[in-house]
């Protein structure tokens, strides 16, 4: 009878396990730390190494940077090259800002020493005129136009065993100024560059100040909520316990064996 009484009980009894697992706040913290992993990992940095990669092609690759210039044959590869490049600059410069609003919804409501250690590191990120210029150019982007992509190539020593070449891709200065819409520090940094603008490594340094910072953040978090999640796994054991009918002792070494 008492067998019956419990077979019958589970559906309930695992529906209270379900539910004290999901407001816990250690599991709550977990699920939030899961999405920063995710927009950092597999959406910014892949997003950024992907922009980077191509830029160092063109800087690296002879070939390519003469047929970004030349002007005697079809431009099927310079056409290609845009192209690809156009997509991923704009895939970077959303992935940053995707990647910055996660941040600052998990950080907002935060009043303790994480939180003031944040501001510090976000206040000596804001030093650097590539991150305002970066976050500017993503509402150029967005709202204005795609920026015109441009090439600059040297040829040092021509058809001799000492020839070398700097390649590099540009922006306008003049195209991208005339937006109004620049902050006054990427205004700055526009008069400052001349007349166009190194795209490699504005986008290099950006993207690691980028990248320090929120793996920074995440790290941070996670020692924080340790405590808290070691609650809450106990909770998943207990979980697992009436889903595998164990005692509690054998569900907890299922738990940490399959968390580990």
């Amino acid at each position: 009878m008492n067998e019956e009484f419990a077979e019958s009980d589970l559906p309930s009894r695992l529906h209270d396990a379900e539910k004290a697992i999901a407001n816990h706040p250690g599991y709550i913290a977990y699920e939030a730390i899961g999405g920063l992993i995710r927009s950092l990992r597999y959406v910014f940095v892949p997003n950024w190494l992907d922009l980077l990669q191509l830029l160092e092609h063109a800087a690296t690759d002879e070939k390519l940077a003469i047929e970004l210039v030349q002007n005697v044959r079809p431009p099927i590869i310079r056409d290609q090259f845009m192209s690809i490049l156009t997509r991923r600059l704009h895939n970077y410069l959303a992935s940053g800002v995707s990647l910055a609003d996660h941040v600052r919804r998990e950080m907002k409501d935060r009043h303790d020493e994480l939180r003031a250690q944040y501001d510090i590191r976000l206040a000596d990120l804001k030093k650097h005129a590539e991150f305002y210029f970066m976050k500017d150019l993503r509402n150029y982007t967005t709202h204005y136009a795609l920026p015109v992509i441009g090439h600059s190539l040297s040829i040092t020593n021509m058809n001799t065993s000492e020839q070398s070449f700097t390649s590099e891709v540009e922006l306008s200065c003049v195209e991208l100024s005339a937006w109004d819409k620049w902050s006054p520090q990427s205004k700055k940094f526009l008069r400052e560059a001349g007349p166009a603008i190194q795209l490699r490594p504005i986008v290099r340094k950006h993207g690691e100040l980028i990248q320090n910072l929120n793996t920074w953040v995440i790290e941070q978090l996670q020692v924080q909520n340790d405590p808290l999640l070691d609650e809450a796994n106990r909770l998943v054991a207990a979980r697992n316990s009436i889903l595998a009918g164990t005692d509690h002792e054998t569900a907890s070494r299922i738990t940490q064996e399959r968390t580990d």
